[in-house]
């Protein structure tokens, strides 16, 4: 749990971009809620090529699995509902055909499910995560760094070595 947290707090004080930290969010809920299939692979991809924040990415990709211990028929349901859409049947049966988006498994109802839950659930999570890591870094991390233990960490040795070896 204390990983978590740690992630949290240095995804939230890196100089990274809000947005990409917003979209690790929703890269790491996706891959949390969807399981490993072609729709997953991309995202990974999407991760490496776009330098998406990976902390963010764990720390939603275990809030995802535990979301789908509890909400994972929920979301098998969720996919078999749109996939057997009366008007939406031949648009997918179109897409299926295609050999590169036929590979990634929308077709299932858990990997469709996941995709949509995802979709629909980025429209908060993008703009909140901005909101608070704009927050974090204009109120909250000037008093963090003004604690004790914050002041003897920065100036130890160690750290000085640290940000000569990272960065």
């Amino acid at each position: 749990m204390i990983w978590l947290i740690r992630n949290i707090l240095l995804a939230l004080s890196s100089e990274t971009n809000p947005a990409q930290i917003a979209f690790g969010a929703v890269f790491g809920l996706l891959l949390g809620l969807c399981p490993v299939s072609g729709i997953w692979v991309a995202a990974l991809v999407i991760i490496f090529i776009c330098r998406i924040n990976f902390g963010m990415v764990f720390v939603f990709f275990f809030f995802g699995k535990m979301l789908l211990l509890s909400l994972g028929t929920l979301c098998d349901q969720f996919g078999f509902y749109i996939l057997n859409i009366p008007s939406l049947k031949a648009f997918f049966t179109s897409l299926y055909n295609i050999p590169v988006i036929g590979i990634s498994g929308f077709n299932k109802p858990s990997i469709m499910g996941a995709l949509i839950i995802t979709i629909i659930s980025s429209i908060v999570i993008i703009p909140s995560m901005i909101y608070i890591t704009n927050i974090f870094r204009e109120k909250i991390q000037p008093r963090l760094e003004k604690f004790w233990i914050i002041k003897v960490l920065k100036g130890s040795k160690l750290y000085q070595f640290y940000v000569r070896i990272i960065g």
